[in-house]
């Protein structure tokens, strides 16, 4: 659904621009024809100017390139999905709003459908000319819709001619068919002021073409049968009829001189609005905007995870531990999951302390933490271990046999052997000291990446890969995967170049001793056929 309004949105600002530039150029002019074809050419455009924009037309020179390649910064982040939940809620709220909307417009549509419905059916009906005239006391005034001409019974005493001629006249020209793609648009467009005004300029149209053929060359008469036939009362939507609207204006345009035939070509100004449009939707701000609200679910708070590079979260954090001897405190490193809670140990009690709560408090926890001394579970009491023995704590909730969580204590007289991974978990550093750095600096990264990535031959619009892998502590790349697709081809080149710098990495470091380190890297894959 968040695509959809995205859509919508896109329609709304073309609409608007092909409006503002229709009425500043051929608003005035009595090219009535052309004007019609125009409003509906704006319609067409509008809508379908969104959908063509992601279509790519390659040429077959084979001077072309294939396409650019652009790499974007490394960055030791992971997804922050509350972060991006919290930005999108409001996205998801004017979702909702928009689609009440349509449903209030639908409805109304639906009623004025029945209205006119119910006047078609409760008159008595004659043919003439290949239209159904239908004579109601019930009809608010005359009007036509489809083949149907709908009068009252005092319309036949005095003009009847004239407004038979006026109606037949809207038959005959179809605009019942226009009306059609008027109301549908503003059903999905209620939100816009140019889908109104767009309705309203190409009823007051129909009325001027109508009026230039009835009147001819005396439009005295006819002149002066709008003035007594025009009425107030709201009439279908879906009608043309003979209104009070606009009324001293088309009486205005049958007097008004034919428009120079030069002012045609201003026309011409609506194909270079709609390349200007293409462009300015096609920009990577506008695009990326768009692709916001296109993954926005409609259940606030559970927004898709969106990647940025100023929304990260560091897993690697280092918190105090409380020690029951003052001066005797040391630090800990929690290792944080997305999905869970940091845990920190103290003087033989246990708590349960979030890591991103801004003033570290803590509440008891339900259920204590399994302890590991030395990579060995301990089920005796804390206390019994002086706090000046231990050396390091590490806090571990990921690990599926102990739910409740995993504290590694690490004592000064442990042998500072190599543990078993059976006995602890691996640690990951998405910070460290220093950080894990390709061997030769970002540059030489970034050539080596462009060398040996190879873009698809059939790649006909832009894709964005982002790729996460981890390096460790021996410089190898490992673990290797997709965060964010851009299609089979696209993902399997981003991951065979990144594999591919497996051995070039120094690893990072943390109380000096190497340690792995996570990244994430995003490819962008864009066609285009320009030389330079």
């Amino acid at each position: 659904m968040g695509a959809f309004f995205s859509y919508m949105l896109q329609v709304a600002l073309l609409m608007t621009a092909f409006y503002l530039v229709y009425k500043w150029l051929l608003g005035d002019t009595t090219f009535y024809r052309l004007n019609r074809f125009v409003i509906i050419g704006i319609y067409l455009l509008s809508w379908g100017l969104p959908l063509l924009l992601n279509v790519e037309f390659s040429g077959n020179s084979s001077d072309a390139m294939p396409g650019l390649l652009e790499i974007g910064n490394l960055q030791a982040v992971t997804i922050e999905q509350e972060q991006s939940s919290s930005n999108s809620s409001w996205i998801s709220y004017v979702i909702w709003l928009y689609f009440a909307g349509v449903l209030v417009s639908f409805l109304f549509f639906i009623i004025d459908f029945i209205r006119l419905f119910h006047i078609v059916i409760s008159g008595e009906k004659r043919c003439i000319e290949g239209t159904t005239e239908i004579i109601t006391p019930e009809a608010p005034g005359p009007f036509c819709w489809g083949r149907f001409i709908i009068l009252r019974p005092e319309d036949l005493l005095e003009n009847y001619n004239l407004i038979f001629a006026h109606e037949s006249t809207h038959v005959r020209l179809n605009h019942w068919v226009d009306l059609i793609l008027g109301q549908l648009t503003l059903i999905f467009q209620w939100f816009s002021p140019a889908a109104w005004l767009m309705l309203r300029a190409m009823k007051v149209n129909h009325e001027y073409e109508v009026d230039e053929i009835v009147a001819g060359d005396n439009p005295a008469p006819y002149q002066m049968m709008l003035i007594k036939m025009t009425v107030g009362t709201r009439l279908p939507v879906l009608a043309d009829s003979l209104n009070h609207s606009q009324l001293k204006k088309r009486l205005t345009m049958m007097m008004t001189k034919k428009s120079a035939p030069s002012r045609r070509f201003a026309a011409l100004a609506l194909p270079a609005v709609a390349v200007v449009a293409c462009v300015t939707l096609s920009q990577p701000s506008v695009a990326r905007i768009a692709e916001i609200i296109s993954n926005t679910s409609l259940i606030p708070g559970s927004a898709v995870e969106t990647l940025t590079s100023d929304k990260v979260n560091h897993y690697s954090q280092d918190v105090q531990l409380r020690s029951s001897n003052e001066d005797s405190g040391f630090q800990i490193t929690a290792v944080r999951n997305s999905d869970s809670e940091s845990v920190a140990a103290s003087d033989g009690s246990t708590e349960i302390a979030r890591a991103d709560s801004p003033d570290s408090k803590s509440v008891k926890s339900s259920e204590s933490p399994a302890y590991f001394i030395d990579g060995v579970l301990f089920k005796g009491d804390l206390n019994s271990i002086p706090s000046d023995e231990i050396a390091s704590v590490d806090v571990i909730k990921n690990d599926p046999d102990y739910p409740q969580g995993k504290l590694m204590i690490r004592t000064k007289k442990a042998a500072p052997a190599k543990v078993e991974e059976s006995q602890t978990e691996k640690r990951i550093y998405l910070q460290s000291e220093p950080i894990a750095e390709y061997k030769g600096g970002m540059t030489e990264l970034m050539n080596f990446l462009c060398q040996n990535l190879k873009f698809p031959t059939d790649l006909k619009e832009a894709k964005r890969v982002i790729v996460k892998f981890t390096i460790d502590p021996d410089g190898s790349v490992k673990d290797a995967k997709i965060v964010k697709s851009g299609g089979e081809a696209c993902d399997a080149e981003a991951l065979k170049a990144v594999e591919a710098t497996s051995g070039n990495w120094i690893p990072g470091r943390q109380n000096g001793s190497p340690v792995a380190t996570q990244f994430t890297l995003p490819v962008n894959f864009k066609p285009t056929t320009d030389k330079d």
